[in-house]
C-alpha cells in the first residue's frame, strides 16, 4: 500500500516509509509540485512487513493546486514473506481534495494499489475521507480488492501527534482492518521523528494482531516490527 499513510491533515505528520505512504499534500495558496525520496530498514503498512522485515527503497511526486486538489504517485521495493512469494514494486496513484478551517481540517480522496508481480498482490482501490481537529486525525477508508482469495474491507486509522522538545514529533496511531468476510484485525504504531540536516529520520515500533488470511494473499500472526526511515523531500 502506498506508504507511509500518514493521515495528510496533520500539518506536522513525517512519513514513516511504511507508512503508509511520503503525507499527502495539503492544500497551498498556488500550485506546487514536490518530490521524495526515502530508504527504510523495513517497509511496514498497517502493521504488515511489505518487504520480508529488509530495506526498501521508495520515492514519490506530488502535485497540490491552488483550488486544494492534489495528486500523486508514490513506489516502493516490495518483497513477500511466509505464503507470498512475491516481489518487485508497488506503485500507486492518488487525488483528493483538502481543506483546512483553522485548527479543523477535511481530506477526500481516492488511491489505487498496483503491483509489478501479481504474486504479491493484484492490486487494489480506495476510497477515503479524514478529518483532523489540531494534532488529533480519524481517517475511514473503504476498499475494493483485486486479490480473488481476499475480500472487500474497511479501514479505520486514528492518529495523536505530540510535539516534543528539540523539534521531535511523537505520533501514536490505531488502526482496524475490516473486511467483509474473515477476521478483523487491529494495529498499532508508536513513532518518534525529527528533521536532521534537512532529513526526515523517523524510529517507529508497529503491533499488529492478525492471525488469518490477509488482504495481501499472506497468512499473518500477531508481529511486531521496529524500523528506521531516511526520508528527503524536493522542491520542483
Amino acid at each position: 500500500m502506498r506508504k507511509p499513510f500518514i493521515s495528510p491533515l496533520s500539518a506536522i505528520a513525517v512519513a514513516s516509509a511504511a507508512t503508509y505512504f511520503s503525507a499527502l499534500p495539503m492544500a497551498a495558496a498556488e500550485p506546487s509540485f514536490t518530490a521524495n525520496a526515502a530508504i527504510t530498514s523495513n517497509y511496514v503498512f498497517r502493521g504488515q512487513t511489505q518487504s520480508d522485515s529488509g530495506i526498501a527503497a521508495q520515492g514519490g511526486i506530488d502535485f497540490t493546486h491552488e483550488t486544494e486538489f492534489y495528486a500523486g504517485a508514490w513506489a516502493s521495493s516490495v518483497n513477500g514473506t511466509g505464503t507470498n512469494t512475491g516481489s518487485g514494486f508497488e506503485i500507486d496513484a492518488y487525488g483528493g481534495w483538502a481543506h483546512n478551517w483553522d485548527d479543523f481540517g477535511v481530506d477526500i480522496g481516492y488511491i489505487i494499489y498496483e503491483y509489478t508481480d501479481s504474486n504479491f498482490s493484484a492490486g487494489r482501490q480506495e476510497f477515503y475521507v479524514g478529518f483532523d481537529w489540531g494534532p488529533a486525525s480519524l481517517t475511514y477508508y473503504n476498499g475494493s480488492d483485486d486479490n480473488t482469495s481476499a475480500s472487500d474491507y474497511n479501514y479505520v486509522d486514528v492518529g495523536l501527534d505530540i510535539e516534543l522538545v528539540d523539534d521531535v514529533l511523537l505520533s501514536f496511531h490505531y488502526g482496524r482492518f475490516s473486511p467483509d468476510t474473515g477476521s478483523s484485525s487491529n494495529d498499532f504504531k508508536v513513532q518518534a521523528s525529527k528533521n536532521i540536516l534537512d532529513f526526515d529520520v523517523s524510529l517507529a515500533v508497529t503491533y499488529e494482531d492478525g492471525t488469518s488470511i490477509n488482504s495481501y494473499n499472506a497468512t499473518t500472526s500477531k508481529d511486531t516490527e521496529l524500523f528506521v526511515t531516511v526520508k528527503k523531500t524536493f522542491d520542483l
